[in-house]
C-alpha cells in the first residue's frame, strides 16, 4: 500500500485505487506506477509518510495512465509538481511511445530515481502499443495485445524491488535549493 499524508490526515492507496482511477486500459501504467512509489515515498521520507504538497516528480514519459496514477496519489500534476523531460532519461531505462520508462522524486532534502530493468517490455512494446493501444487491428490481435498486458502488468506487480528496479537515491546540494541541484548519493 502506498502511504502519504495530505493536510495531517494519513492515506492509504492501493494499486487497486490507482487502475480505478486510470482505467484497465492503462493496467502497465497503474502497476509501473504503484510500484515505483511504492519504493519511492518511504525512500523519500523514511520516518513517517511524506506531505502530498512537498512531493516533486519528473517523468521521462507524459502517458496519460502514468500521470493520472500520479495526480490520484500525489496531486502533483494539478499542483504544479510533476514535469515531464523525454530526454532527460538514462539511455538504459526502456523505451516508451515518447520518451522513456523513468521516474525522479524529491522530497525536502531527498530525491531518488528508477527504471525498470531490461526484459519487462517484449521488445515491440512500443510498436505494439502505436498499432493497438487505441484499439486498432482485428478483435484477436486486439485480444493478443490486452494478453501481453496483463501479463506486463501481473510480472511488473510480482517482481521484487531489486529484480524490477534500477535505482538510485540522491542527497540535495546544500548550496542550489532547486530540483535540478541534486548529486547522486547511493545506488
Amino acid at each position: 500500500m502506498l502511504r502519504i499524508c495530505h493536510q495531517g490526515a494519513d492515506l492509504v492507496i492501493g494499486h487497486d485505487d490507482l487502475l480505478k482511477y486510470t482505467g484497465r486500459k492503462n493496467i502497465i501504467a497503474a502497476a509501473l506506477s504503484y510500484r515505483v512509489l511504492k519504493w519511492m515515498l518511504p525512500t523519500l521520507s523514511p520516518d513517517r509518510p511524506p506531505e502530498r504538497r512537498h512531493l516533486l516528480f519528473r517523468l521521462g514519459f507524459a502517458g496519460p495512465g502514468l500521470i493520472d496514477c500520479f495526480e490520484m496519489a500525489t496531486r502533483a500534476q494539478s499542483d504544479g509538481r510533476l514535469t515531464v523531460d523525454p530526454d532527460g532519461a538514462p539511455p538504459e531505462a526502456p523505451p516508451a511511445p515518447s520518451g522513456r520508462f523513468y521516474f525522479e522524486g524529491f522530497y525536502r532534502e531527498r530525491g531518488c530515481s528508477a527504471f525498470p530493468l531490461a526484459g519487462f517490455f517484449p521488445p515491440d512494446f512500443v510498436h505494439l502499443v502505436c498499432l493497438y493501444q487505441e484499439g486498432g487491428g482485428t478483435r484477436s490481435e486486439q485480444a493478443a495485445y490486452l494478453a501481453m498486458k496483463e501479463d506486463v502488468a501481473a510480472t511488473i506487480l510480482m517482481a521484487a524491488d531489486n529484480d524490477l528496479f534500477s535505482r538510485w537515491v540522491w542527497k540535495r546540494d546544500q548550496h542550489q535549493p532547486d530540483v535540478g541541484a541534486c548529486v547522486p548519493a547511493t545506488r
